[in-house]
């Protein structure tokens, strides 16, 4: 006996508001429809009546009626006063369309759900003293109004490192050895999130956890901030957050003689604004609070992930934080080899406040890499002034080479030397220079592969692999695509000035499912992508997702060679098939569809035009 498979699909308006687009589901019973507030459907524009027109459900659709609207309601275009209403129907109050259709019910429901608050508001102060710091007057108070604009500017605009860059404006304010930026939790010893300064100053990290809970943090409601002093030495000021046990730290060591009331305010201010960064993903955030690889540094902008690869990954960077190891980094395309490298530069209490330089092997052209790694000698050529290259950069501190298996070879022998003398000589000079670099490699091919090819010389790749860390690809660790969704969401909202409520359950279980070859890079571009198509106080749902398909699964037909293999009708084919697929995903909306689409509103007219498309 074969059971009918059950028809999940809910009835919803596709509502089309001179490109304002949402989708609002259908409840049995009647849906009015008009531009006063009162109404199921609120359709604020002045050519709807307050009162337009309602909604009745039937068996196997709807019908809708006028309700004596000024402008009149139409039904596939044609005035009607009562009429029935099928799947595709659309309706036209004005210049509101309205389409009606089935939708998926989990694409209804949200997987994701970021909250009524706009990321690009900043966060009420709440519980800080009445008085401000303007308050102080003369210099200081224009100098700390002018840091808290400047930290402002750097976080609401998403800068690049925009919470590091923030703690060493606050250092040079205040004069302070060290500040740092952490995650609290009553089980573990605080985690930190970002430093700038001496990171000696944090050596007793286990005994901070003290220092957190004596100022009874849990019993704190969330959203407020309490200020404290730690005798010690060096002195400790900070402001903690609540609450629930857990919360960020705002921890200033040294260089303070006599902490005050104005340095707490200012520290409590500087705290709610790193604190409101969680919402595009920069600092401090619920999912770091549980995060394994605690005492780990993490750059601004990067995202902690909880997959136990990840956590094994982790695990491997806190062993290797110590000490000068040389690191080959392997990992596919676009999974982070650069931001693991990172970390390990932001976590060694050594070379954390030395320099981190990065050169692409693969970018740079043979015959200049050597000049950028190694230096140029003032009179190597006809003009040519003195350069330091990429190794007198990183002293004292880490150099990556990225794709060093595409360094050519006789390169890796200068190299190879390098790294043995730890001395570099110029291109076009006779003395060598001392450098103290710590050298970590990046590839995104197999080492063996490279050197089974030829491509890495095995002398090099013993020097340079004193550990090898693979960083998994995204389809190995999908548990941590829901947290990379929402934090990069939150970021491109915060970009876009426009809110984003969340993400549907079917358009989370489709973006978990894809195969994702360029990994995290690319859903990051993907997702900025959604967000720009989203609609203010919009849901990203399934509909948005025309370049993933179900699973991930490729839309791209194989070539039959028996076929016609000329290569413009088979190109027509293609854009014509992508034009119609983005036009019924709007609804028909030209801008909309352009812009999935990747192109003008103006180039998308012409290629219709040119490919005999209606719409």
């Amino acid at each position: 006996m074969v059971t009918a498979k059950k028809d999940t699909r809910r009835w919803a308006l596709h509502v089309d508001l001179e490109g304002d687009v949402r989708r609002v589901p259908l409840e049995p019973g009647e849906t009015t429809l008009g531009s006063r507030e009162d109404n199921t459907v609120v359709l604020a524009h002045r050519s709807v009546s307050k009162r337009h027109a309602v909604l009745r459900s039937l068996p196997g659709g709807f019908e809708v009626e006028d309700l004596g609207s000024k402008n009149g309601t139409r039904l596939d275009g044609q005035r009607v006063q009562k009429a029935g209403l099928s799947e595709g129907s659309v309706l036209s109050l004005g210049p509101v369309l309205l389409k009606l259709e089935r939708v998926d019910e989990d694409d209804l429901e949200l997987g994701i759900d970021l909250g009524s608050t706009h990321p690009g508001h900043l966060p009420a102060l709440l519980d800080l003293p009445t008085r401000t710091l303007g308050d102080t007057g003369g210099v200081q108070g224009d100098r700390r109004l002018a840091l808290l604009s400047r930290i402002v500017r750097a976080l609401a605009c998403y800068e690049e490192g925009g919470v590091s860059s923030s703690l060493e404006a606050l250092r040079e304010e205040i004069g302070a050895v060290t500040v740092a930026l952490l995650e609290g939790r009553r089980e573990e010893d605080p985690a930190v999130v970002a430093l700038r300064g001496d990171p000696a100053a944090l050596n007793r990290l286990a005994e901070l956890r003290e220092v957190f809970y004596g100022v009874e943090t849990s019993a704190l409601a969330p959203g407020t901030v309490r200020s404290f002093d730690v005798p010690s030495d060096p002195a400790l000021v900070g402001a903690v957050g609540g609450g629930a046990g857990s919360g960020p730290v705002l921890l200033v060591a040294g260089g303070v003689s006599e902490p005050n009331s104005d340095l707490h305010l200012l520290l409590q201010v500087v705290l709610q604004l790193l604190t409101w960064t969680a919402s595009v993903g920069h600092a401090v955030s619920a999912p770091r609070a549980e995060l394994a690889a605690r005492n780990l540094v993490f750059a601004p902008g990067y995202v902690p992930c909880r997959s136990e690869a990840m956590k094994a990954l982790y695990g491997q960077l806190r062993s290797l934080a110590t000490g000068d190891l040389p690191v080959l980094i392997t990992g596919e395309t676009g999974v982070g080899k650069e931001h693991v490298a990172r970390i390990l530069h932001a976590s060694s209490l050594v070379r954390c406040s030395g320099p981190f330089q990065a050169v692409n092997c693969a970018a740079v052209p043979a015959e200049l890499l050597e000049a950028e790694l190694f230096g140029v000698e003032k009179g190597a050529a006809t003009g040519v002034l003195a350069r330091p290259g990429q190794f007198q950069l990183a002293h004292r501190g880490v150099l990556l080479l990225d794709e060093i298996g595409e360094m050519p070879i006789l390169l890796q022998t200068k190299l190879l030397r390098v790294l043995q003398s730890l001395e570099v000589t110029p291109v076009g000079g006779r003395r060598s220079v001392k450098v103290d670099v710590r050298i970590i490699g990046a590839t995104n091919a197999e080492p063996e592969q490279l050197l089974r090819e030829g491509r890495l010389r095995q002398d090099l790749y013993y020097r340079i692999a004193g550990w090898t860390i693979r960083v998994p690809a995204l389809r190995e660790r999908r548990d941590d695509l829901p947290l990379l969704l929402e934090s990069f969401v939150r970021r491109f909202s915060v970009e876009t000035g426009r809110k984003v409520r969340g993400v549907s359950l079917l358009a989370l279980r489709r973006i978990v499912s894809a195969p994702w070859p360029g990994n995290v890079r690319q859903l990051e571009h993907e997702v900025r992508r959604l967000v720009h198509l989203c609609p203010d106080d919009g849901v990203i749902d399934a509909s948005f997702l025309p370049l993933l398909g179900d699973g991930g699964t490729s839309t791209v037909e194989p070539l039959d060679d028996g076929g016609d293999l000329r290569l413009q009708p088979r190109v027509d084919d293609v854009e014509r098939k992508a034009i119609r697929a983005a036009l019924a995903r709007t609804g028909g909306h030209r801008s909309n569809a352009a812009e999935l689409l990747g192109i003008s509103r103006d180039g998308l007219r012409m290629k219709m035009e040119r490919l005999g498309i209606e719409g």
